[in-house]
């Protein structure tokens, strides 16, 4: 076995572009046939163990996975992240070459007995240029950021996490089963629709001037559209954030305040449509936020495959009864 030294990944600090300032964040994600599955995101402050034990930071249910299998840890100097086998038995793989210790970079493939995890790093934009006054940033952060964090707190929450797990677990079978492109988008709508405390949700197609375009919205006869479209909520989607905003009332209209989510769906790491949301201004929850972006990664899975239909069928409003 050796030790492999490989070109460093962008470090993860802030750094600026342009007036707006970036922060790189790094998680883990399970690879599931050719799809991507959860987010898991390291902790750039401690050790991030890797194994079968229940006791590890990211379990492995692998019978080839060692119980304390690898470590993986920043350098707070560089930023470089680096993995360490722990005397694994059947020992540690990245981008199929067994190491003792490795430099990831984005996109390496990190595998663990027959347990597959791509490296990556996401971009998280500051909100200190937001050009809309009007509209606070409540939420913002890569889609696997988000759903990395959720997951981690349904492993030790409460009865309500999870039961939230056990129904997306119902979910991802409902919306992997899905035939079509417009099953999967139905299902997708309906469940959000249903499950959170929103007034209306709908699925949105990036358009071609940058816009997003309404493919189902429930209620038919709401301004989800015009919200959306209106905040600059939808941009930040489009570059692979998924973003909560509250908007405050309009010349001292406390009625016409209002919370605005937008997550993207993605093509491996490419926005092609978001599922949006929009509630009175305090009816959006944390977990509502949490749903959306758990709906939207298992969505992406469940359309692999069926994007020449999406392309090709015409937008529909309203398929389902108003939401709660």
């Amino acid at each position: 076995m050796s030790s492999v030294s490989l070109p460093a990944p962008p470090v993860n600090r802030p750094t600026e572009t342009g007036s707006t300032t970036i922060r790189l964040e790094a998680a883990l994600i399970l690879r599931i046939g050719r799809r991507n599955g959860p987010s898991f995101v390291l902790d750039p402050h401690r050790e991030n163990t890797l194994g079968r034990s229940a006791d590890a930071g990211i379990v492995i249910p692998d019978r080839l996975a060692s119980r304390g299998h690898a470590v993986l840890q920043r350098d707070p100097q560089d930023g470089r992240w680096q993995v360490r086998d722990l005397g694994s038995r059947n020992g540690t793989w990245v981008d199929g070459r067994r190491v003792d210790e490795a430099t990831l970079e984005p996109g390496m493939t990190l595998r663990i007995g027959t347990t597959e995890l791509i490296f990556r790093t996401f971009s998280r934009r500051s909100n200190e240029n937001w050009v809309d006054r009007s509209e606070q940033i409540v939420r913002c952060g890569p889609v696997g950021e988000v759903e990395g964090h959720a997951f981690q707190r349904a492993g030790t929450g409460s009865s309500d996490d999870n039961r939230r797990a056990m129904l997306l677990y119902q979910m991802s079978i409902q919306l992997l089963a899905s035939r079509s492109i417009d099953d999967v988008i139905a299902a997708a709508v309906e469940l959000a629709a249903e499950q959170t405390g929103v007034d209306a949700v709908g699925w949105f197609e990036v358009g071609h001037a940058a816009s997003l375009a309404p493919r189902l919205v429930v209620p038919a006869d709401g301004d989800l559209a015009l919200r959306v479209n209106n905040s600059a909520c939808h941009q930040l989607s489009q570059d692979g954030q998924a973003v909560w905003i509250a908007k405050s009332g309009v010349d001292q209209q406390p009625d016409a305040a209002f919370d605005l989510a937008c997550v993207p769906v993605l093509d491996e790491e490419r926005p092609w449509a978001a599922i949006c949301a929009t509630a009175c201004h305090g009816r959006l929850r944390d977990s509502d936020f949490d749903f959306l972006v758990a709906l939207a990664s298992l969505a992406s899975a469940a359309c692999a495959g069926h994007r020449t239909e999406a392309n090709a069928a015409p937008p529909s409003i309203g398929r389902f009864s108003s939401p709660r």
